[in-house]
């Protein structure tokens, strides 16, 4: 039993490990209480602390707070409760019902399984492993703060329709979608996502900043992209970005059809390596493209962007990856194709650099630049040009000097 708290009625306790209605007063009793009188109502907590059980909540129920055992949950009509708080074993949330909680504390493993959940406040009480919340087969979750004082969470979003939305921003969270299951939310910062699987969907209507394994059509897709925390693997699936896209400091693999898109690709606080591996793979920026660190294109990777700021950071494309530029590449770093690189931009200007020139170079059989309206250098004349072992520059117009 539990004692009463804050002057409101006792807890009550669910008695038998047997399925049952959850308006049924014959299996509930509270100390204070003679057994076998009433049911719990608004003002009551609820405890269930003995083995497994089902429970069928009809109508429009509720209670105060609600200490969990290890209960399935069937709610076919609306049940309101102040407080949940989660113990060691699962919760299972089951039926077309909706639940409405004010403050969620969750336990080891909590699961809504097509019912829908409405609740103010999360709070993990799990830290190794962390408390875990599974939303699936249609079920819909929707959370407007994430309070991880006293632990961490983990969250799976799995079969059609199954949906969590978050309103507000989610800090240092590991969320897991499988196909057809979606997240909304409304901002991150430094999540772990996993993503895997056809139409499975992460939408970050702000910034989105975090890492992860985006996976055989699963999609991210944010308002502003910030690549944060751990190494990214994007294999065969998508990361659009409809703003700026900004790397902090750790790499990131795109490869088997994979797509890193954003308007603008602006430089972090750390150089990384972005590799495009692949025929499919591509890194699309529409506009701007200034990394710090280095980016390799091979084996038909892509790269394309309107122009390019290469202070910073360099490109080195091999064995048929691809670097289109439609506009201007300005180059004070490196610009590198080799066995097979191939290049196609409107300009390059390799611009002087005090370190001895800003240098290009074109090396090994199948390397091929095709440069629309020019290739200078700047005033001074200190950068280098490099064609060798049958590499190719063609140059409509202009030319060095």
């Amino acid at each position: 039993m539990f004692a009463a708290s804050r002057g409101r009625a006792d807890r009550f306790s669910w008695e038998e490990s047997v399925s049952g209605n959850f308006t049924d007063p014959n299996r509930w009793h509270g100390p204070n209480f003679p057994e076998h009188t009433r049911f719990p109502g608004a003002a009551d907590d609820a405890s269930i602390d003995r083995g497994p059980l089902t429970v069928t909540i009809a109508g429009n129920q509720a209670t105060r707070e609600l200490v969990t055992g290890q209960p399935t949950l069937n709610i076919t009509g609306s049940y309101t409760v102040e407080s949940i708080f989660g113990l060691g074993s699962p919760l299972t949330i089951v039926g077309g019902g909706t639940l409405n909680v004010t403050q969620w504390q969750l336990g080891s493993q909590s699961i809504v399984d097509g019912a829908t959940a409405k609740i103010s406040s999360l709070q993990p009480l799990g830290s190794s492993p962390p408390s875990e919340v599974i939303v699936r087969n249609g079920a819909e979750v929707t959370s407007q703060t994430l309070d991880k004082s006293r632990g961490s969470l983990r969250v799976l979003i799995e079969g059609a329709g199954a949906t969590w939305k978050h309103s507000a921003e989610l800090p240092f969270a590991e969320i897991i979608v499988r196909a057809n299951g979606r997240v909304e939310v409304s901002s991150t910062d430094g999540v772990f996502v996993d993503a895997d699987g056809g139409s499975a969907l992460l939408t970050a209507f702000g910034r989105f900043k975090g890492y992860g394994r985006i996976a055989n059509g699963a999609r991210i897709q944010c308002a502003e992209g910030v690549h944060s925390g751990q190494n990214t693997t994007i294999d065969g699936g998508t990361w659009a970005s409809q703003g700026s896209f900004i790397n902090e400091g750790s790499d990131i693999t795109i490869q088997n059809g994979g797509v890193l898109s954003a308007n603008n690709l602006m430089p972090g606080s750390f150089s990384a390596l972005t590799l495009v591996d692949g025929i499919g793979s591509r890194l699309s920026v529409a506009n701007l493209f200034k990394p710090l660190g280095g980016t390799q294109l091979k084996h038909g990777g892509v790269l394309t962007c309107a122009e390019a700021q290469l202070d910073l950071g360099f490109v080195y494309a091999e064995t048929g990856g691809a670097f289109t530029a439609t506009g201007e590449i300005f180059c004070n770093n490196g610009l590198n194709l080799f066995n097979g690189g191939l290049l196609q931009a409107n300009g390059i200007l390799l611009a002087d650099a005090a370190g001895g020139g800003a240098g290009m170079n074109v090396v090994g059989s199948g390397s091929f630049a095709q440069i629309s309206t020019g290739l200078a250098v700047g005033q001074r004349g200190q950068a280098t040009l490099n064609v060798r072992d049958q590499g190719r520059v063609i140059s409509q117009s202009g030319g060095l000097g």
